[in-house]
């Protein structure tokens, strides 16, 4: 509001404007689609106003809409505001007072030390990716799986179990309502699986539990006691015959862990060929954690494979650029092969025929510091690059007449005694 007035001042009049401001009020308003605000609503004009918000279970605040990343943080307002709180799913964090996890590429990882926390169902930090989690990792350092820590993964990828010495119990319902479990090795330093560890695992066929003292075991921690058991030849006895729980599995299924003579042992890598594979065999470690493959052509990384310690493939990685475009489909086995004379093998399949590769096997410890390596070389056999169907024909179907491919329109083609083929042997007209 303004007034005029007159004031003298040595005899000359002049007029004065006084302004009164009467504050207005404003509204802060926050939508958070995955968690809960605190602040907002109706605020005088400069007031300050402080937002807050906490994360839904499975989420973790990113920042504001308006970039601020904050949390909480003081507006001081000016007009009305309309915000979004950004939130993204949790991918790692603790799940122990020194544990951590993440989850990355399908894989969930757990590493630190100490024992993981205990946890409610369908209360686990990675409860909404689940259904994604195509492998699970436990490092060394871990001492205990925590009750409901990894309930219900029944993603059908995840299908084996390898848990690091170091490990001394399991807790109640730790891994139950695994659908398509079914092969699990239980490390040596394990000493009591809970209740209903590993209920309901239909898929669950094959056991291995590498202590000699057999674990307490409670009487419904399996689902499927006619699984092939594998223990320790000098503690089998015990394990079926004493061993509460234990004793429950079928005896005709139980095999035994055994040291055997080792003649020749391996001690360095071999490689055998064939058009569109290569076998690797390498040899094994006591220190070892990992074993990686690295398979290469020209230079450019081709495939990358890594194994544990029991030689379970945990993870597998081609560039697509690199890559044969058929070695994505390439059906591996899940396994190395453990040979009786200390070393592993594994055939590596969906490679280039006719191509000249090199290799690196690198034997890694639980800390991630290399113990050994071994390079080397290799050449699949066949004629150089993708085999066709008509690769496959007799010399006298071939005529004795050299072949030539080429691409039309992204098509493979071969041309032969005058003839253009498909990729298949059929007749392009």
């Amino acid at each position: 509001a303004k007034t005029n007035g007159t004031d003298e001042l040595a005899g000359e009049t002049f007029t004065k404007e006084t302004y009164t401001y009467k504050y207005s009020t404003y509204q802060i308003s926050v939508v958070a689609e995955h968690g809960i605000v605190f602040g907002g609503g109706d605020y005088e004009y400069l007031s300050t106003c402080t937002l807050s918000v906490v994360a839904d279970f499975g989420y973790e605040f990113v920042a504001w809409s308006d970039g601020i990343t904050k949390n909480p943080r003081v507006i001081q307002v000016s007009q009305d505001t309309i915000l979004n709180a950004v939130f993204r799913l949790q991918k790692q964090g603790l799940c122990g007072d020194n544990l951590l996890w993440k989850y990355e590429d399908r894989t969930l990882s757990i590493y630190g030390t100490g024992a993981m926390y205990d946890y409610k169902q369908d209360f686990v930090p990675w409860l909404l990716l689940k259904d994604s989690i195509t492998s699970l990792v436990i490092n060394s350092g871990c001492t205990s799986i925590g009750d409901y820590a990894f309930y219900g993964l029944s993603n059908k990828a995840f299908k084996s179990l390898s848990l690091p010495d170091g490990i001394i119990s399991i807790g109640n319902y730790a891994f139950a309502e695994c659908g398509y479990l079914g092969n699990i090795s239980l490390c040596s330093t394990l000493e009591e699986i809970g209740d209903f560890a590993f209920a309901n695992d239909k898929r669950l066929y094959y056991v291995t539990c590498y202590a000699m003292e057999p674990p307490l075991l409670a009487e419904n921690a399996f689902y499927n006691y006619d699984a092939i058991l594998s223990v320790p030849c000098e503690a089998k006895d015990i394990y079926m015959k004493v061993a509460p729980g234990w004793k429950k599995f079928n005896q005709e299924n139980a095999k035994c862990i055994g040291a055997e003579t080792v003649e020749n042992p391996v001690t360095e890598v071999a490689t055998k060929t064939g058009d569109t594979e290569v076998t690797i065999t390498w040899p094994t470690s006591t220190n070892a954690a990992t074993y990686t493959i690295e398979i290469s052509s020209k230079g450019v990384l081709v495939c990358t494979l890594v194994f544990n310690a029991d030689g379970i493939l945990t993870s597998i990685n081609f560039p697509v650029a690199s890559a044969p475009a058929r070695f994505a489909k390439a059906v591996m086995p899940k396994k190395a092969t453990l040979l009786a004379n200390g070393g592993m093998q594994f055939t590596v399949t969906g490679l280039d025929s006719g191509t000249d590769y090199t290799y690196v096997v690198i034997i890694g410890d639980a800390q991630g510091q290399e113990l050994d390596s071994f390079k080397g070389e290799f050449k699949t056999t066949g004629e150089h690059g993708i085999a066709t169907a008509i690769d496959e024909v007799t010399d006298s179907q071939k005529l004795h007449v050299e072949s030539q491919k080429f691409i039309r329109n992204g098509v493979l083609h071969i041309e032969r005694n005058g003839k253009t083929y498909n990729a298949l042997g059929g007749e392009v007209r």
